[in-house]
């Protein structure tokens, strides 16, 4: 088992989601379009982006070892509950280290956006 968390400010993302290249790179088509959807996009954003980082430090790699932040997707079911799906790099370091489950936690105020990963 392992665990990783993360915590940022609404208004970092605010900023950088104005850039489209930004918001591009660190986003999956699905993501995009669910956060365009959400009355408050800036603070959707920044819990699934808490989301990939708090997977990205459960793997143990960070955005080395070839992930990038479109390997780890966040997706939710009809009541809101998010999901972690991996692909390509973040996929193989998840089977390589015998993990067969994801958990993650998504919760936001005002100001920030904290997201905690457990990976079985």
């Amino acid at each position: 088992m392992t665990t990783g968390t993360d915590i940022i400010e609404i208004t970092r993302i605010k900023k950088a989601i104005s850039s489209a290249r930004f918001f591009q790179r660190v986003f999956t088509q699905r993501e995009r379009q669910y956060i365009s959807g959400k009355n408050n996009p800036s603070q959707t954003a920044a819990g699934i982006y808490c989301a990939k980082e708090a997977a990205l430090k459960a793997l143990g790699t960070g955005l080395s070892s070839g992930i990038a932040f479109n390997d780890i997707e966040v997706t939710h079911d009809s009541l809101g509950k998010p999901y972690i799906t991996l692909n390509n790099k973040a996929l193989e370091i998840f089977n390589q280290n015998s993990y067969s489950k994801i958990d993650i936690s998504i919760s936001h105020c005002d100001s920030f956006a904290v997201a905690f990963c457990v990976m079985i």
